[in-house]
């Protein structure tokens, strides 16, 4: 089991899975799982567990179902009074000894080492490897510029031809302008059978997924906005764009960790002198001895 799985168990079982002032996120018999308590795991998750999930799109999505996948096993576990278990007990202490460690190195040796202008001078080298892809979401209105009977909508007025088709665009237009839900207006006039009851939603979908005429349309918009006319293929469209992810290199912050466990990877000898010198010094200051005689006198089962 990963350290940072250890961690989790540690966290439920010594302090409960109770849902924090605010939203919550996954509920059941008994069992509450809030927002608040897992972006504060997220936060004490180890270095390389955010680096790799900061990288997806849906990296806190996963990292979400995991979480929960441990909560409700140790919500469980506590029902079953596990918990008070001696053996359990002691493998949650030697846990705990463990993450301290970890913890205590972190904070007086490898964070004296991540000072902003180190991050950025290593995100300035990588930014280039790390490129976002882009995306779109968006609702459009379909008006065909010639009779397709198979494409009925709510008014069953199709356009006869592309005078009737421009009409007919237009007509929406000015709908739309007077202040009608693009929504309402894609359920009443789209000529587009699968997205017109659903008020035009395209959903989200990559950039090269959609003719170039309606992507670079998209690209001049700001969310929430409308197109003029766009042509396509199909025929003649009103685009409205809800959402957009432009491609390029990932920001600073969303790239914080991996940048943190590359300047920590780039002074790995000089950590483990550092961590032994730290470890040598604590016991010069604590005095302490070991009893060798009886270490080699320990004995094992299996």
């Amino acid at each position: 089991m990963t350290a940072w799985r250890i961690s989790f168990i540690l966290a439920l079982l010594g302090a409960g899975v109770l849902a924090a002032q605010g939203v919550v996120v996954a509920h059941g018999e008994g069992f509450v799982l809030g927002a608040d308590e897992v972006m504060a795991a997220w936060a004490a998750a180890p270095r390389e567990v955010r680096a790799s999930l900061s990288l997806k799109d849906d990296g806190i999505q996963e990292f979400f179902l995991d979480y929960l996948r441990v909560a409700l096993l140790a919500h469980e576990a506590r029902l079953a009074e596990l918990d008070r278990d001696p053996i359990v007990r002691k493998r949650v202490a030697a846990a705990e000894r463990a993450v301290l460690a970890q913890a205590y190195l972190e904070r007086s040796v490898r964070e004296p080492l991540l000072t902003d202008e180190a991050l950025w001078r290593q995100y300035d080298r990588i930014r280039e490897e790390y490129l976002r892809e882009g995306w779109y979401e968006a609702r459009h209105i379909l008006v065909t510029p010639k009779p397709t009977p198979e494409l009925n909508n709510r008014r069953g007025d199709d356009a006869a031809g592309r005078a009737e088709a421009e009409k007919k665009i237009k007509r929406v237009q000015k709908l739309l302008a007077s202040g009608t839900p693009f929504e309402e207006a894609a359920r009443d006039f789209s000529e587009d059978p699968a997205t017109c009851v659903a008020g035009g939603d395209l959903g989200r979908f990559k950039r090269g997924m959609m003719e170039e005429t309606v992507e670079e349309a998209l690209d001049r918009l700001e969310p929430g906005a409308i197109s003029g006319v766009v042509e396509s293929s199909y025929g003649l469209h009103l685009l409205q764009l809800v959402a957009i992810q432009r491609p390029g290199p990932l920001p600073f912050e969303r790239m914080r960790p991996l940048l943190e466990q590359r300047v920590i990877g780039a002074e790995a000898g000089v950590l483990v002198r550092q961590e032994r010198e730290q470890y040598e010094e604590l016991k010069r200051r604590r005095g302490l001895e070991v009893n060798w005689e009886a270490v080699w006198a320990l004995q094992v089962s299996p």
